[in-house]
């Protein structure tokens, strides 16, 4: 009886758990075999410049159908103990209390991968730094969050850059929406 009920609590966790990221992606954009290979291969939880690498080699297989499921905004999900949180809290302090800290090493990788990964010049990333740093979090936020880029962001890339550029944040949502996810369930 004790096994029975061990085996239970120990099955519970496991089959609350959904779809890993890669999974949740492959599933989202219906990706073909290969390119959920591809996908698996190149995406690492542990590598923050990998959904750059990803963008890149990724974006050019996509079909059709399978670029406006990327590009598609998911309907966003209900969490109620959001604003009960929030609530006992009280409103947001200023800007950069409560939030981890960036590790400065992490920064540097996702940058040289974007800079890798866009073909940029020294100076082309110092600007596109500037026009980033020139924005406020919530402007970022929402030109990022509606699948467009901010203009100053813009007049710095190529229209093939910009693809690129805007692929590396839908994908980044779409695997921290699955992480997410995968979390609650």
């Amino acid at each position: 009886m004790r096994t029975l009920l061990l085996a239970a609590l120990l099955a519970s966790p496991l089959a609350a758990q959904s779809a890993d990221p890669v999974e949740a992606l492959s599933s989202r954009l219906a990706l073909t075999d290969d390119q959920a290979d591809l996908v698996a291969e190149i995406y690492s939880p542990d590598d923050p410049g990998s959904v750059w690498t990803l963008a890149v080699e990724l974006l050019p297989t996509l079909d059709t159908g399978q670029r406006t499921a990327l590009f598609e905004r998911p309907e966003a999900t209900a969490r109620p103990e959001r604003g009960a949180r929030r609530g006992a809290r009280g409103a947001r302090g200023q800007r950069g209390e409560g939030r981890r800290g960036r590790d400065p090493a992490r920064a540097a990788i996702v940058k040289a991968a974007r800079d890798a990964a866009l073909g940029l010049s020294p100076s082309t990333s110092a600007d596109l730094d500037a026009a980033l740093e020139g924005l406020s979090r919530r402007e970022r936020a929402e030109a990022f969050r509606d699948g467009a880029l901010p203009t100053s962001v813009e007049q710095l890339l190529t229209t093939p850059q910009i693809e690129v550029y805007r692929a590396q944040a839908a994908i980044q949502m779409q695997l921290r929406r699955a992480m997410r996810e995968s979390r609650r369930g």
